[in-house]
């Protein structure tokens, strides 16, 4: 069982570019696919080719366009197993020099988190005024609500210290 990589995306291009991913998505059931195409799944060509091990679901993405119908977007946030699809990103924007593309991605349970554009950062390493006063650190934080979960961490940390039996020494003894 893999733990899960929560992600939260957004991208954007020519409508006739973002409407073809959208629609090959729907068609193979996954946006990984369809950005970037593994074919037959293979476990170590789909974690270097995507970043991730298993494809993800459209369920929470929405394909919008602008009125004027020149320019659409994909967004919303699904899960990935063990990591974000950085690499299936990139090989899109690669070939897609017209799109955009916004990736943040957070993983409590490894220990990290970070941006498409700015890579991965080890969450307790960064500390909380990284994501209380930098603007990545602020966004990953309203995104996923990392600090709330940092103070939860820290309260269960003192809980448990608390509930340890106190042990007296002999000042003697120590030296």
């Amino acid at each position: 069982m893999p733990n899960w990589c929560s992600n939260s995306m957004h991208l954007e291009g020519p409508a006739e570019t973002v409407n073809q991913v959208w629609e090959n998505a729907k068609q193979v059931d996954g946006l990984l696919e369809a950005i970037c195409p593994l074919g037959e799944w293979e476990y170590n060509k789909a974690t270097s080719t995507w970043g991730t091990k298993w494809d993800v679901e459209l369920t929470d993405l929405e394909y919008t366009e602008t009125a004027d119908g020149k320019w659409g977007t994909i967004s919303g946030g699904f899960d990935s197993a063990w990591g974000p699809p950085t690499e299936a990103f990139e090989t899109f924007l690669t070939n897609n020099p017209d799109c955009e593309a916004e990736l943040l991605f957070y993983e409590g349970g490894n220990d990290f988190c970070g941006t498409l554009g700015t890579g991965e950062f080890t969450i307790s390493d960064t500390g909380v005024s990284f994501f209380e006063q930098d603007p990545v650190g602020i966004q990953l934080d309203q995104t996923f609500g990392i600090v709330d979960m940092l103070h939860e961490y820290e309260d269960e940390v003192q809980d448990q210290i608390l509930k340890e039996p106190l042990t007296l020494q002999d000042p003697e003894e120590i030296q």
